[in-house]
């Protein structure tokens, strides 16, 4: 088959995780006809310091906007062209043939030949759209948290909006909640009760009794957090601790000296630093901002009825619902959807035992679900929604179908948690070694079907 272009390797995405895992595979081998979609030409001049036109003292947190104006500057530095969309990747007949990638440019529609493939599409690339009963006739604006840089100024400057009502617990809400406050609106912050918690968020410098001022940022990668770890894998992590350090001493510390809207936060999902220039709590404190923990029921003309019987006056609604977590592009064959581990609703009968049950067997038997927390809270509000499989992937990178029939061809890099940018240019480094089967390891021995599904079940 003909195809327009060809390479041993290409990256789909031209993020920190997707840059750095290039930069990570060029310096082992740097010959290597390397093409990250979006680049024009590769010319393997990775060096491109932070400088200090970006406004930011060592020690400071980096804005978004600074994030932004730096990656827009690596891109131009690597002319890299962000006018290429991949539509469709098709995984080529036999063990190790390669991948076909379809992608859609300016000049029409066109085909790739890559060798070995790494996805670093992005986890935040797309939002997860919230549809609320009788949104039609809200009459008001109604936005996703990801689009707050663009409408932001205009509503907070639009006299008409006075109460804003923002949904969701993570990063985003918090940020959204701060947004309006800090220029005067009258915000109803709602978690839902069937929701998970609030992100746990926290000082970028934090005072400890025992080392003083910590940065936050930087603790969170130490030796000593392993016990706060929810890893199976550490052997050294200590259960005892974690369990002991979870459940008795941080909740007693937390419940002490709370106000009752500060009460319904519920902290301790994941975790965030407050990177405001003033104190989030001090809004709620005042009760500019009221949370509420409940699930939304419906909305009407300017208000949101909430499932208690509580409505709330509202002028904008900003939904913080998370984002679209499965490819944005298509895999095919369809029926190898489980033997890379996407996110899908292709599984058949036969896949889920071999992902789950089979490496697993007490998986079979779930534990008894808590009476409010659902799994996927918004399917109350959207049960048509379609449902996908998770992803699963061997060791958070490798493909756990294709890794134990020894196809090496197909990674996915991008970041799992707080610290995965620390961790990026290493995952570049694994990806050459797995790639090439360089790794340190007995392939029969480590990665053999059964302990590629064990540990893949785990994750």
């Amino acid at each position: 088959m003909a195809y327009d272009e060809q390479y041993e390797v290409v990256v789909i995405g031209a993020g920190i995780c997707g840059l750095s895992a290039a930069k990570g595979y060029l310096q082992c081998a740097p010959q290597t006809n390397l093409r990250i979609i979006d680049e024009r030409q590769q010319n393997n001049r990775w060096h491109f310091p932070f400088s200090e036109k970006y406004g930011i003292s060592y020690g400071e947190h980096v804005t978004g906007e600074a994030m932004y104006q730096y990656l827009c500057d690596y891109a131009d530095h690597l002319r890299l062209r962000l006018q290429t969309k991949v539509t469709e990747v098709e995984k080529l007949e036999g063990k190790n043939a390669g991948w076909k990638i379809s992608v859609q440019t300016l000049k029409g529609k066109s085909s790739l030949f890559t060798e070995k493939l790494i996805v670093s599409a992005g986890l935040t690339s797309k939002p997860l759209r919230m549809t609320l009963p009788g949104q039609e006739s809200y009459a008001a604006p109604h936005l996703h948290a990801g689009s707050l840089a663009r409408e932001v100024p205009q509503l907070a400057s639009d006299p008409k909006v006075e109460r804003v009502t923002i949904y969701g617990g993570s990063k985003f809400a918090w940020g959204s909640v701060y947004a309006f406050a800090s220029r005067g609106k009258e915000v109803d912050w709602v978690i839902a009760k069937s929701d998970h918690r609030s992100t746990w968020i926290t000082k970028v410098i934090m005072t400890s009794p025992l080392r003083g001022n910590v940065w936050a940022e930087r603790l969170v990668t130490t030796r000593f957090l392993n016990w706060f770890s929810p890893s199976v894998f550490g052997g050294l992590d200590g259960g005892g601790p974690s369990y002991t350090a979870h459940g008795l001493a941080a909740r007693s510390w937390l419940a002490s000296g709370r106000t009752d809207h500060q009460a319904r936060l519920r902290i301790l999902t994941s975790f965030a630093v407050l990177n405001h220039p003033t104190s989030i709590l001090d809004f709620i404190v005042s009760g500019q901002v009221k949370v509420y923990r409940e699930d939304i029921s419906h909305m009407s003309e300017h208000k949101i009825h909430l499932r208690n019987g509580t409505d709330l006056k509202s002028d904008a609604f900003v939904a913080s619902s998370g984002w679209e977590w499965r490819p944005q592009f298509g895999f095919q064959p369809e029926n190898i959807h489980a033997e890379i581990g996407i996110p899908s609703k292709n599984y058949s009968e036969e896949d889920r035992p071999l992902m789950i049950a089979k490496p697993m067997p007490k998986s079979s038997y779930p534990p008894v679900a808590h009476e409010e927390r659902k799994a996927n809270p918004l399917d109350i509000l959207n049960p048509k929604q379609a449902h996908y499989e998770p992803q699963r992937l061997y060791r958070c990178i490798a493909l756990p179908g294709l890794a134990a029939q020894g196809d090496r061809s197909l990674t996915f890099a991008h970041p799992n948690n707080i610290s995965h940018a620390i961790k990026d240019e290493l995952t570049g480094l694994w990806i050459y070694a797995y790639f090439n089967d360089k790794l340190c390891i007995d392939p029969e021995r480590d990665i053999g079907a059964n302990q590629v599904y064990y540990t893949t079940a785990l994750y």
